[in-house]
């Protein structure tokens, strides 16, 4: 697959992330006041992280190909570390729900992963800065695309901290 081809791809990963963030807040909604059991809501909530974090994965690549593409080590780098980084986030938040979440030691184990994360796609913030001499302010408002993940349970900031990610990504394809 061409770098063009990879960066249209994650800007599609992202426009997917947004879509599947749309239909958690519908459909949450009424698997938290319907007469559904634990063990729905349990596998709801596993599917929707699965989806969130694969979708997000997948708009990262698309950072990984344009770094390619524009030879910007720094950018590919950054890309990498978070892309492994919300992998081993994943993997560790499916047990984390389906196991217990009440105590506070997993309280606190997933706490201190989940800041890990954050501190990891927040870097990535930085690679993106670099790409303000050929994107011009869109490259700025895409900066905090990793505070997505923190925000991933409240739709409307996810999304609106998403977006710019997605232009800049579909803008890059198209140059």
């Amino acid at each position: 697959m061409g770098e063009k081809r990879g960066i249209q791809w994650g800007a599609i990963w992202g426009c997917g992330f947004i879509a599947i963030a749309l239909f958690f807040l519908a459909s949450w909604g009424v698997l938290k006041e319907g007469n559904f059991g634990p063990a729905i809501k349990q596998s709801f909530l596993i599917l929707m992280m699965l989806l969130f974090v694969s979708t997000f994965a997948g708009h990262i690549v698309g950072y990984i190909h344009l770094a390619k593409e524009l030879q910007m080590n720094l950018l590919l780098r950054l890309s990498r570390t978070a892309l492994m980084a919300l992998c081993a986030f994943g993997l560790l938040v499916i047990p984390w729900i389906i196991i217990d979440s009440s105590t506070n030691a997993s309280r606190l184990i997933f706490s201190t992963f989940a800041i890990a994360l954050l501190v990891v796609v927040l870097s990535l913030g930085t690679g993106i800065a670099t790409l303000y001499s050929r994107f011009g302010f869109l490259a700025i408002l895409s900066v905090p695309v990793g505070l997505a993940i923190p925000f991933i349970w409240n739709v409307w900031p996810a999304v609106v901290l998403l977006l710019p990610s997605v232009i800049l990504l579909f803008l890059a394809a198209r140059r």
